[in-house]
Parts: structure tokens; sequence; C-alpha cells
């Protein structure tokens, strides 16, 4: 059976010098983070090589937001080893990338009634009019533990969900005079439950650990993740919840090296 993965969602900023190294780096709320979080982030940082920005023909320092994916697992009997599972770069999704209209999801009441929590994460294909044209689900993470058949049948159920209200959704329209193009977002929808009486679960948030399946990643024919959000390495789960992250191939800071650990 699946092992379920203990992590934690880092938020925070760097600087990107004009050779590609990073010059500095601060994390939010980093005096509720643990020691040992704080260390492996630091050293990896270190040694990241981006992709220098260029504008206008030179190479330029950058600042970007940044969410971090810290993963620990089991090694021995009681100790864990520490590593950066996925990062995005990019602006913080306040913004909500232009959605205009957002209907939520309506929570299975299977799902519902067996306390199911997790996350979807939605491809989305917008028409020029602000409208989705297409919506697909690439993952579905889940706090909850079953048997395969079960994580399977909560995976679909939340995931039809999050598709049938993403058909609902309006962006902005493209302005006068740009190309009638598709445009493409990846969206991760959050199922969370709170029961009255009984305690809830973690929020996913700095300084908390939270107990989730990693779900399979499925391909969507029309939306390249690596190539669509080149400031997102490693995992989709490096995305914090509720956002909107719009494909721009040419817009973010572009990570060279790999994820490191402990």
């Amino acid at each position: 059976m699946q092992r379920p993965e203990a992590s934690m969602l880092v938020l925070g900023s760097l600087t990107v010098g004009s050779d590609g190294r990073v010059v500095g780096h601060t994390l939010d709320d980093v005096a509720q983070l643990p020691a040992p979080v704080v260390d492996v982030i630091d050293r990896n940082m270190a040694r990241w090589q981006f992709q220098p920005v260029v504008r206008d023909g030179h190479a330029v320092t950058a600042r970007s937001q940044m969410s971090l994916r810290v993963v620990a697992q089991p090694s021995g009997q009681h100790d864990y080893v520490l590593s950066i599972r996925g990062v995005h770069f990019g602006d913080s999704t306040n913004g909500r990338g232009g959605l205009v209209r957002n209907i939520d999801p309506e929570y299975p009441p299977q799902a519902m009634a067996a306390h199911v929590a997790g996350t979807v994460y939605l491809a989305l294909r917008i028409d020029a009019q602000g409208r989705v044209q297409d919506v697909a689900t690439e993952q579905v993470d889940l706090r909850y533990l079953g048997n395969n058949w079960q994580m399977e049948r909560y995976r679909k159920l939340l995931g039809r969900a999050a598709e049938r209200a993403a058909h609902g959704w309006l962006f902005e329209p493209l302005r006068a005079g740009q190309a009638a193009v598709a445009r493409y977002a990846m969206v991760p929808v959050v199922f969370d439950i709170h029961v009255f009486g009984v305690p809830g679960m973690p929020s996913d948030g700095p300084g908390h650990w939270v107990s989730y399946m990693p779900g399979p990643v499925k391909t969507v024919p029309w939306f390249d993740a690596p190539r669509m959000l080149p400031g997102l390495a490693g995992d989709l789960d490096a995305l914090p919840g509720q956002g909107v992250y719009m494909a721009d191939p040419d817009g973010s800071l572009h990570l060279l090296s790999k994820l490191g650990g402990s």
C-alpha cells in the first residue's frame, strides 16, 4: 500500500543576479518554521543556478515570489530526511489570474461523509472571450488513507466536481487588438472539510506539517506544464491552493539546477 507523505508549504521571495545565481532570499513567517526546514532551503538555494533574465539584450537582476514544498521521509526508526519536492517562482496569486466569475465546486456527498479532503490540479484552456473551453484533471492529492480502490474512487469524485465548477468560470476577455488565441492556466482546487466539535486538519501553510497521499500525474495532451509553467520545478503541489497560475513560457524565472535534499 502507498504510504502517506509529510510535507510543508513554505512561501517567500528571492533575488537572482545577472549571472543567474541567488543573491538573496527571504522566507515568510520564518519564526514558525522548524530549523531543519530553513536549513535545507538555505543550503540548496545557495547552489541553485537560474537561466539569466535578459531585458533589452542585457542580463539583469530579477526578483520573484516563490513557494516551496518540503517533504519529510522516514530514515530509520526515529530520523527523517528532508527534501525539496517542488518549487514555483512567480507572482502571488491574489490577482486570481483575471478570474472574474468563480463558482465554488460542490463537495461530493460521499467524500464529505468519509471526511475526505484533497487538492485537485486542473489544467484549463481559455478562449478569447474568457470562457473555459477545455478542462482536465492532471493530479489529485488526498488527505485520506485508504486502499487503492477507495483512493481512486475519491480522486475521481473530487476531480469531476472541480471540473464541473470550472466549466462555469469566466476570465477577463482579451483586449481589443490582441490576437484571438487560447490562454492556458493551472488551478489547484482545494476540498477541505471541517466537522463541528471535531479537531480539524492542520492548514497547509508555514510551520504546519500535513500528511497527504500524492496522486498519479495524468497527461493532458494540450497542456505541457514544463513548457507552459517554466517557473515550476518538480511537483505540482508546490503551487499554493486556490491560486490561478496562467501559462507564460517567457514570464518566469527558470531553474536550471536540480532540486535537492538534506
